[in-house]
């Protein structure tokens, strides 16, 4: 298992914003932990002139944020077994930030002018300085969620690009065309996404500089799915008379390689750049399984075997495991296994959920899935230990998520 390791560091530097201290500590996580450092807040507000709404959103948004991190367990009081204590004090039109650790050693120490209506910027602040500080990883906070919602009432579909964080979102394909499979290149510069159009699958690539869509050409054959590679070529899934193989598609080239072609059907190819291999869904077995196959050796080993159907692989951002939902009871569950398949966990365990289409955030530390209840689908999220399963989008009942992929891609903060 994961490990956290503390390093105390015994030195003194000063910043613009922030006066000296007395000691930098450091969390290292390497990869994902199952035990998160606990964090205590407390709000003190002191002849205060600003509305208690206002204070009411700050900590909102604060406690939010801090537990968007992945990297914390937080509580709303103090509590005596609390790794970190964050002590926000409002005075008049000011605001008093400190952490201490348990042992009473000063993290940092932040006096700054309090506007209420600034309180994202704020509760962003001294979340990012936590997690450099830390944790020195604030991937995060400068990540987006791409993912699919069709509005039931108007049968209109979108494509969402969206801040985690505040919610924020901005809508570069709308229309009444199905959408399906939005998939990011790992350094965020293009999107993979895919639509119905004239009864047939067409692959687009969306830039996330310009926002402009691109057609992919595709070879022969009724397209279904597609994933990366690199930002150059693609792993595709064409059908061909009932079955369908996997393929790798040079975006310069319309001639595809086949990687996995049998008389089963193939899909969802799932690439691991560290280990070059590939996870990929098939039936090969006479029940839906995942597969990994090793593309310097050409070995293919069945990596599931409870259940009679597991679906959706999801690499973790480190390759040494993946996510994947498998159905028990007519119901998804997700669960996560290590990259050689020795070790395996359950994940979710909410048996009125359905539970499918987990990705990992950029640090690892949480997951994204599409959770499904009474038919309705909406986005949720989980932290990696399992904890803080809960709803992530505020939509109404008549909209449907799906199909998310998440990315370090900053369009929202400075």
């Amino acid at each position: 298992m994961k490990k956290i390791i503390l390093l105390v560091l015994f030195t003194l530097y000063s910043t613009a914003s922030f006066p000296l201290f007395a000691q930098d500590l450091y969390i290292h996580i390497e990869g994902s932990s199952l035990k998160l450092p606990k964090l205590a807040i407390q709000f003190t507000a002191k002849n205060n002139v600003t509305q208690p709404q206002q204070i009411a959103l700050f900590k909102k948004r604060l406690f939010a944020t801090l537990q968007w991190s992945g990297s914390f367990q937080i509580e709303s009081q103090t509590q005596d077994d609390a790794f970190l204590t964050l002590k926000t004090t409002i005075e008049k039109d000011s605001l008093h930030v400190t952490t201490m650790t348990k042992q009473g050693i000063s993290i940092f120490d932040i006096t700054t002018p309090f506007r209420p209506y600034h309180a994202d910027q704020y509760a962003f602040m001294i979340t990012k300085k936590l997690l450099s500080l830390l944790v020195h990883k604030t991937d995060i906070l400068f990540s987006s969620v791409a993912y699919i919602t069709k509005n039931r009432k108007e049968h209109k579909y979108a494509l969402l690009i969206s801040d985690p964080i505040t919610n924020r979102a901005i809508t570069p394909i709308h229309n009444y065309n199905i959408k399906i499979l939005p998939r990011w290149e790992r350094h965020g510069k293009y999107l993979l996404f895919a639509q119905i159009i004239d009864q047939k699958n067409q692959l687009f690539l969306l830039s996330s500089k310009t926002w402009l869509a691109k057609k992919v050409s595709l070879p022969s054959g009724v397209f279904s799915g597609a994933s990366w590679k690199n930002q150059y070529s693609l792993f595709v899934t064409m059908a061909f008379h009932g079955n369908s193989s996997v393929s790798l598609l040079p975006l310069s080239s319309k001639k595809a390689t086949k990687i996995i072609n049998d008389n089963s059907i193939n899909t969802m190819p799932r690439f691991n750049p560290r280990s070059n291999t590939l996870l990929f869904v098939s039936d090969r077995s006479g029940s839906v399984q995942i597969y990994q196959k090793n593309l310097k050796t050409n070995k293919i080993k069945r990596m599931t075997f409870q259940g009679t159907y597991n679906t959706d692989p999801a690499w973790s951002p480190s390759g040494d495991e993946f996510a994947y939902a498998s159905r028990e009871n007519g119901v998804f569950t997700i669960y996560i296994m290590s990259q050689n398949g020795l070790k395996q966990r359950q994940l979710t365990h909410t048996s009125h959920i359905s539970a499918e289409q987990p990705t990992w955030s950029p640090n690892g530390q949480q997951i994204i899935y599409t959770g499904k209840k009474r038919g309705i689908q909406k986005l949720y999220a989980i932290y990696y230990n399992g904890t803080n399963n809960r709803r992530v989008t505020k939509s109404p009942s008549y909209i449907d998520e799906y199909n998310p992929s998440w990315i370090k891609l900053n369009l929202w903060h400075k």
